[in-house]
């Protein structure tokens, strides 16, 4: 999928801390579909680093976030994006102005516990089959192809 200037799609996974959940979801969709979306992540108030926990939920499923660090909304909100894609309840309702209008798709996963915290580590991941809200995990159960799929289905651009 690509725009109508053959030019990938543009997503932006957004969060709070964006070390966990935006982090995984940029990852899976780079990829399993890197080659028709530009996909990048950022926080409202990014974390110091990425998550050890998600680093090593990651590296179960043969993918590493190196090179990956929590960025800062400012260095993208200026930007043209066709999906915003908000991973976390806060983020969702932080009201944020985008050029160009872009498609809104929100998906409250769980937030992840901090370190020591394992069991609900994964959350994020998919490995829980559920969001926060109750609802169906489009990431679960670690299925990363859904990520481009759901873009994809989502109302892409004409």
């Amino acid at each position: 999928m690509t725009d109508s200037n053959d030019q990938p799609i543009r997503v932006l996974f957004l969060c709070t801390h964006n070390s966990a959940c935006s982090q995984m979801a940029g990852a899976f969709l780079r990829r399993y579909d890197g080659d028709r979306f530009d996909v990048h992540s950022a926080g409202t108030d990014p974390a110091r680093r990425v998550n050890p926990l998600t680093e090593v939920a990651m590296g179960l499923l043969g993918m590493s976030l190196i090179g990956q660090y929590p960025k800062h909304l400012d260095q993208y909100i200026d930007q043209s994006w066709a999906y915003i894609i908000t991973t976390c309840d806060d983020a969702n309702e932080a009201w944020l102005v985008f050029p160009d209008d872009p498609t809104r798709i929100h998906w409250g996963f769980q937030v992840p516990p901090r370190p020591g915290r394992r069991k609900t580590a994964c959350a994020c991941s998919g490995a829980s089959g559920t969001k926060s809200n109750g609802g169906s995990n489009p990431l679960s159960p670690f299925r990363p192809i859904s990520v481009g799929r759901v873009v994809a289905s989502g109302a892409a651009r004409e």
